[in-house]
């Protein structure tokens, strides 16, 4: 062999050295031409037309000047990695819902995990929209496991995706996760219409915005957006709303849709006028009246205690003593919240205001 692993060159030991003022034998003289030439189709050639047939050991040296890998067989440039140059796509061709990205080097086939990012085009999606990398397949976007909603991808903004398998997960970057589109409300106060551009779709946690026309006066009105199918509006997770809950023209009504309970939820419910007497409470504990509205503003956490049940008997807690834990002892009655029911003591949110009614129809507490 000419040469070892570690690629010394050893001459043949019977041909080589010469001897002076001897004869060049011809047999000797061809093995050592031979094994010369054996050494250099072993060595790497300057050109690029050896082909490497081993793992090459750098003994922490390093391929240096290398250009920019073209091939996803090309090892990459410290600059392509630093400057994100594999997963980014530019600005996204195709449609405003068929989208298209061109990668350099382009990618043969989808993985999970893979990520990519873009510049949204002149338009914005104005529903379900799809993603095709390097002219692969199609695939679905999704925004947090659902298809997305007219305007998730907005003009211009810049957006990344990772693939889970078998769609695209979409994250904003520096964009609100969802645009909410605003609209003012058409039919009555009880069933509310409204005309969104581009048009909505009901998909889940869609969020919206309408200009209300008046306050309603039923406890379960509906909302139909762009000619869907009316749909009941709800409250703290479910429960129905109250005369006034949207309380007059001009309020601006947070809807987002569920569509598991195909509902929309009024994320911020007014408070229905009480006419409730204010009172401050000093001390650690108090005993509540109905009709009273309680400011808790003892610097530390008060104990509160509901009034006897009556139908129609009302009552507030507004905790304004900072950070302190109070509570509101319901004793043997039961209360109705957003997160379902509870009897005896319960902890007040910090700095929440709690409004409480009792319904003798449901024979409960319950929480506004």
């Amino acid at each position: 062999m000419s040469r070892n692993g570690s690629g010394v060159y050893t001459p043949p030991g019977a041909s080589f050295p010469a001897v002076a003022e001897t004869l060049i034998e011809a047999a000797k003289f061809n093995t050592t031409i031979n094994d010369v030439a054996d050494a250099l189709t072993g060595s790497v050639s300057a050109d690029g037309q050896t082909t490497i047939t081993g793992n090459q050991a750098m003994a922490t040296y390093r391929h240096t000047g290398v250009g920019n890998a073209v091939n996803r067989t090309d090892y990459a440039a410290t600059g392509q990695v630093q400057d994100s140059s594999f997963q980014w796509g530019g600005t996204a061709g195709g449609t405003a819902d068929a989208l298209t990205l061109t990668l350099t080097p382009a990618i043969t086939a989808y993985a999970a995990g893979q990520t990519f990012r873009f510049k949204a085009g002149a338009a914005a999606n104005t529903g379900a929209t799809t993603l095709a990398v390097s002219a692969l397949a199609t695939k679905a976007i999704q925004l947090r496991g659902a298809a997305l909603a007219a305007g998730d991808i907005q003009a211009s903004l810049w957006y990344e995706v990772t693939y889970d398998g078998a769609a695209f997960q979409l994250t904003p970057l520096g964009a609100l996760p969802r645009s909410i589109l605003v609209a003012t409300a058409g039919g009555t106060v009880d069933a509310i219409t409204a005309t969104f551009s581009p048009a909505i779709a009901l998909a889940d946690q869609t969020l919206v915005a309408v200009v209300c026309a008046g306050a309603n006066t039923s406890t379960a009105p509906t909302f139909a957006p762009n000619g869907l199918t009316a749909r009941t509006i709800t409250r703290g997770g479910g429960q129905v709303l109250l005369a006034g809950s949207i309380p007059a023209a001009g309020f601006v009504a947070l809807l987002e849709y569920n569509l598991a309970n195909t509902r929309w939820e009024l994320l911020n419910p007014y408070p229905p006028p009480s006419g409730l007497t204010t009172t401050v409470v000093s001390g650690t504990t108090q005993t509540a009246s109905t009709g009273t509205r309680y400011l808790l503003s003892n610097v530390a956490a008060t104990a509160v205690t509901a009034p006897t049940a009556a139908d129609g008997a009302e009552f507030e807690v507004v905790p304004v003593n900072g950070l302190f834990t109070n509570t509101l002892d319901f004793g043997s009655d039961t209360v109705r919240g957003p997160n379902g029911t509870a009897t005896g003591v319960i902890t007040l949110n910090l700095g929440a205001p709690l409004h409480v009614i009792y319904s003798s129809t449901l024979s409960k507490w319950v929480m506004l």
